[in-house]
């Protein structure tokens, strides 16, 4: 994606990556959430897709030779241009070179356009989480393994 650079999340960020969720509607994170991931330099990779501003982040926890994704999303103005999938493309790669063979992440049972996301990126379900999120609302749980799947 011409002019748009993938970086570590830095502390700077947190004011446009809660700004993102605040425009989604989500809180699920709080700053503290963020700045845990931040100085984790070792089992977590927080990055975000930035041009001008900050369009998208996302947050692997690697737990081995396993990660999972804990939080990953699109400004709304940035959003169907492919920016979530670059990011999660090249977060996906780096994870594989670092010896990551597999990836986990949980998705509501209702966000179709995520669930899609994960699918065109090699994701598939492989179990359900019921009453998940504090709505009450299931999640579906999706793998991504290497030996299936390769970039």
């Amino acid at each position: 994606m011409e002019g748009m650079d993938i970086r570590r999340m830095q502390e700077c960020d947190l004011p446009a990556v809660l700004a993102i969720q605040a425009d989604l509607s989500f809180q699920t994170w709080t700053s503290g959430h963020f700045k845990t991931e931040i100085l984790d330099v070792n089992y977590s990779m927080p990055w975000v897709l930035n041009s001008d501003t900050i369009e998208a982040y996302v947050v692997f926890k690697i737990l081995g030779d396993e990660a999972e994704l804990c939080s990953i999303a699109t400004r709304r103005s940035a959003q169907r241009k492919g920016c979530a999938f670059y990011l999660l493309q090249k977060a996906l790669a780096e994870l594989q070179s670092r010896g990551v063979v597999r990836e986990f992440l949980e998705v509501r049972r209702s966000n179709q356009s995520a669930q899609a996301l994960y699918r065109k990126c090699g994701f598939g379900e492989c179990g359900m989480r019921r009453k998940y999120y504090p709505d009450g609302e299931d999640a579906l749980v999706m793998v991504r393994d290497h030996a299936s799947h390769e970039l």
